[in-house]
């Protein structure tokens, strides 16, 4: 099947083998899916710049979802036993985040050896969690089960326990930083000691 313009089906178009588009010129609407309306592609080719497009004509990535009646942009499931999600420059070497099949956890499995799953914010490390199981909070190499990291406020729990991070000061029953290396308040605005 050659066409040399414009192809149009109004049925059922049947290929038994192989099937290639190859645009002759690069364009960023080189092969489009529309739906009856001719609203907004339900599939965009951009052969300019290699990328697909589902639900929008300019995608700018090079897999672009792009949603405006929902919630839902992409769901992953398997009947089978687990769905599963792995990102990484090869397989085996990255981040799985599945659900096995009857389970209501999520799993997020650092699949290269001594990998960490780390969070971050604008760049920024803000959680980090090693093979061993060791979390950091502000630090990447946590030496401990946890191990907070900041220059301030390492700690505080609801105005019971603060802990300054930059000078190992802390406060029971203090909202604020502690003006001795321990400080315990009742509650009422009396320090019982320091």
């Amino acid at each position: 099947l050659h066409a040399q313009d414009n192809l149009t089906s109004s049925g059922t178009l049947i290929v038994d083998g192989d099937a290639i588009f190859q645009t002759t010129t690069d364009s960023t609407t080189g092969f489009q899916i529309l739906d009856a309306d001719d609203g907004t592609p339900i599939l965009n080719i951009d052969t300019t710049n290699e990328r697909v497009g589902i639900g929008t004509a300019s995608p700018d990535y090079d897999l672009h979802l792009e949603n405006t009646g929902g919630d839902t942009v992409l769901a992953v499931t398997d009947t089978n036993g687990i769905a599963k999600i792995s990102v990484g420059y090869t397989v085996g070497q990255g981040l799985d985040i599945y659900r096995n099949s009857g389970e209501a956890d999520i799993f997020f499995d650092a699949t290269q050896g001594n990998g960490k799953v780390r969070f971050q914010d604008a760049g920024a490390d803000t959680l980090t969690i090693d093979s061993a199981g060791l979390v950091g909070i502000g630090t990447t190499a946590p030496a401990y089960l946890l191990e907070i990291k900041d220059v301030d406020k390492a700690l505080n729990v609801s105005s019971v326990l603060y802990v300054n991070g930059s000078s190992g000061s802390v406060g029971i029953g203090t909202a604020s930083a502690p003006n001795r290396l321990l400080e315990v308040n009742a509650g009422t605005g009396n320090v019982i000691a320091r």
